[in-house]
């Protein structure tokens, strides 16, 4: 039996999870009974058909499986991931660990490799759907997510393949679902911000947690990739007692304010706090984030998540995305889908933010040149562009919905002072 750190190296694996490595011993000892039975090609090609795949892709993905006995490195270690994703007592994390990039040029198959679990997994995801009585367009929908992913695979490498298996592994656990334009995944609250609704008047402010570090900006002293705090960089404090809660507050608008407030907690009442069960909202790509479309996909998710996920209560609805960035406001036209989604969440800054994200979805994962031409660009792009070129950094956000705040979408609810 090859051992992990072996077929990491072979496939150049980066900075594995943990989890992949301990529960290695544990699926190669029923891989040899089992091998044949992955990823059938019948079974294969009935996935590929089911999602739309093109003629390209499937001819691509069972020359993959057809090549995958003579790479036993590759063979044992997608095994292994399927393995994982499959066996419930597996030992692998609901959230927190995903699956490193199989460097493409590891071996001929090596690019299709996660795809090749993802198909094997096709109808145990169904079926995991269906358990939870989601309707099959629904389950459908969210499992088309994997067109996108091996499109962007092709995007950069110019062949077919997939290297998200990470993201795509709670679509395959029916921890995610696509509810029209956007998708929502089961989450815990991983900040350590405070939220706090006024009884009298359903108000709501986030607190920021005790020691967190901001800038003289309101944003974390590490955004931007900085290694030290800047000159006049300052700590929240937040405290609680039997009457009151004190700490620094976040303006909707997606800052922290250093001037603490009070609130008696005879009229305010804890409605989030870290470690909380909430809903991650997802803006997959590919298509415009039409606001009316988005308000639709939001009012949906409490009764959804009711009558499916009824273990996961809908406490907030959370998104930490390139999208979020609060100076879209000002730089791009009032009218803009972004413009006017942001103004109707609560926003927050985010540890550790930078731009990578924007320039990996909006340029392609590259940065124009200062004195590229900006024939053939979006608006999007050139807004990005028109910013940079004034010395504007840009910077990934992080926000915040509470569902009785969705039946007031198109009003500003966080904006408007109660």
């Amino acid at each position: 039996m090859m051992s992990f750190e072996a077929v990491a190296i072979k496939l150049g694996l980066n900075n594995p999870a943990p989890a992949l490595r301990e529960t290695w011993a544990a699926s190669q000892m029923v891989f040899e009974h089992e091998r044949t039975r992955f990823a059938d090609p019948p079974q294969l090609d009935e996935a590929c058909r089911v999602l739309g795949m093109p003629e390209g892709f499937v001819e691509g993905v069972l020359k993959a499986r057809q090549d995958l006995p003579a790479e036993e490195a590759l063979f044992r270690y997608v095994w292994h991931c399927r393995w994982l994703l499959s066996e419930l007592d597996s030992g692998w994390p609901v959230m927190g660990a995903g699956f490193p990039v199989i460097r493409p040029d590891a071996s001929p198959a090596a690019g299709m490799g996660y795809a090749l679990v993802f198909l094997d997994l096709f109808r145990t995801a169904q079926h995991r759907f269906r358990e939870r009585g989601v309707p099959d367009d629904v389950a459908l929908d969210t499992l088309r997510d994997f067109t996108r992913w091996v499109e962007d695979f092709r995007q950069a490498h110019g062949v077919w393949g997939l290297w998200n298996l990470g993201w795509l592994q709670h679509h395959l656990r029916a921890r995610l679902f696509a509810l029209g334009r956007l998708q929502f995944r089961m989450e815990k609250f991983e900040f350590d911000f405070h939220g706090w609704r006024q009884r009298s008047t359903g108000r709501v402010r986030l607190l920021a947690g005790d020691g967190m570090m901001f800038r003289p900006d309101g944003l974390f002293a590490d955004a931007d990739r900085q290694t030290h705090p800047a000159p006049g960089s300052w700590k929240a404090g937040y405290a609680e007692d039997g009457n009151t809660v004190r700490g620094m507050p976040v303006d909707p608008r997606g800052l922290v304010i250093r001037e603490p407030v009070t609130l008696p907690r005879s009229d305010w009442v804890r409605v989030l706090g870290k470690g909380d069960a909430t809903v991650g909202i997802h803006i997959p790509g590919g298509s415009p984030m039409d606001f009316e479309a988005c308000g639709r996909s939001l009012s949906g998710v409490r009764a959804f998540f009711g009558s499916h996920v009824p273990e996961h209560p809908v406490t907030a609805m959370t998104c930490s995305s390139w999208l979020l960035d609060p100076q879209f406001e000002g730089r791009l036209p009032e009218s803009s889908n972004v413009v006017r989604v942001l103004r109707e969440l609560y926003l927050h800054p985010l540890p550790g933010a930078t731009d990578y994200a924007l320039f990996e979805r909006v340029f392609a994962n590259r940065r124009p040149g200062e004195n590229e031409p900006e024939t053939g660009m979006t608006t999007l792009q050139k807004s990005v562009m028109k910013a940079v070129r004034s010395g504007v950094t840009w910077r990934a956000g992080g926000a915040v919905l509470f569902p009785d705040e969705v039946v007031d979408w198109g009003k500003q609810a966080y904006r408007v002072v109660r």
